[in-house]
């Protein structure tokens, strides 16, 4: 509650304020004469005084606005403040919440009333870019894609000494491209650590051999990437 007060000369008048579309407190002060300075005073719920203002108009904006105020009523279970910045559901705190139209920011974009679902399926990353070698299989986060070599794709490639393979996370989630086994650990010849979805990570191989690799969070997933040595053009065509 906030009230407003207004005097001058001896008179004055008191008044609870209301809020307005902005949210903001207001009084309609009914002065009477324009041409008077009044002095005006509003005094918050808990304060012990008034806190005075001088004007000589009707209308009196206290600027302090009620906490509710920072609150978008599209989400009336929660507090999420109203658009713009626009928000998506990784930057709030809430899941599973009640949405009511016009939803500005889309929290429920299945439009069946609840916003941030736990439940909803994470968005693929886009396509691969162009100079992809080995894709990390959208799904392969679940365990099953390991019984069709389906968790990079491919799960064999062969390249020449010095050429570099790219690694692209298609998946919804984070990966390692970790060079050794499930069963042995990492063998330091290389390692991407963890890469988000959507991003890459690229080793040029420098000898020859048999490389193979797996992702430490992930063991199920593995693959391989055999090195040959570069063989001349001219020793292609006599072979």
């Amino acid at each position: 509650m906030v009230i407003v007060q207004a005097e001058s000369g001896g008179s004055g008048q008191s008044i609870s304020a209301i809020t307005d579309s902005n949210g903001y407190f207001t009084a309609e002060l009914n002065f009477g004469t324009e041409n008077k300075v009044w002095d005006v005073y509003a005094k918050f719920e808990g304060d012990s005084e008034y806190k005075k203002s001088s004007s000589n108009i009707r209308q009196l904006t206290v600027t302090s606005a009620p906490t509710q105020s920072s609150c978008d009523p599209s989400y009336p279970d929660v507090c999420i403040a109203p658009s713009p910045p626009d928000l998506d559901c990784g930057e709030i705190q809430y899941a599973d919440f009640r949405v009511l139209q016009p939803d500005p920011h889309g929290f429920d974009g299945d439009k069946d009333g609840i916003g941030c679902e736990s439940t909803s399926t994470p968005t693929p990353p886009p396509p691969a870019p162009a100079g992809t070698d080995v894709e990390i299989a959208l799904g392969s986060s679940v365990p099953g894609c390991e019984e069709t070599n389906s968790c990079y794709s491919p799960s064999t490639i062969s390249v020449d000494v010095g050429d570099t393979v790219m690694w692209y996370n298609a998946d919804t989630t984070f990966h390692t491209v970790t060079s050794g086994t499930a069963a042995d650990g990492p063998d330091g010849v290389f390692d991407s650590s963890l890469f988000m979805s959507g991003t890459s990570f690229s080793h040029t191989f420098s000898q020859a051999g048999t490389y193979s690799y797996f992702d430490m969070t992930l063991p199920w997933m593995s693959g391989v990437v055999i090195v040959g040595p570069v063989v001349e053009e001219g020793l292609k065509m006599s072979l």
